[in-house]
């Protein structure tokens, strides 16, 4: 089957008021002190670069058997779940508007897991 690897992201959004500052901040994270300090941080993250030390017990990205995961189809199934959480989850005031916020979170990761899996189940064996 294989492991379900979800990369950590970072984006700049469009038309950011701080365009300048916003470039810096991606950079800093694509750094490989970054990388390196992720790999040796208590989450154990997986260096995309093979030129990062990893301490023991931390995976290269080349030893792992990952799902392949259509992220695309992912993102389309997400638009109906997100609808669906949203009216579900929607406070009337800002403290129950805060706390959907955190119900909505709690409730996104398995939901986005379990969407992953489905595909993942959908496709025929020979081309896992």
């Amino acid at each position: 089957m294989g492991t379900l690897l979800i990369p950590n992201s970072v984006l700049i959004v469009k038309d950011a008021k701080n365009l300048a500052n916003a470039k810096k901040l991606v950079d800093f994270i694509l750094s490989t002190e970054v990388e390196s300090k992720l790999a040796r941080g208590r989450s154990a993250q997986i260096p995309l670069r093979s030129s990062v030390q990893v301490p023991p017990g931390v995976l290269r990205l080349d030893q792992v058997k990952a799902i392949d995961v259509d992220w695309e189809a992912v993102g389309r199934s997400l638009e109906t779940q997100n609808s669906y959480l949203h009216e579900r989850f929607q406070g009337g005031d800002a403290e129950s508007g805060a706390k959907s916020q955190v119900a909505l979170w709690l409730i996104a990761i398995p939901a986005i897991l379990a969407v992953v899996f489905t595909l993942y189940r959908r496709k025929p064996a020979a081309n896992r």
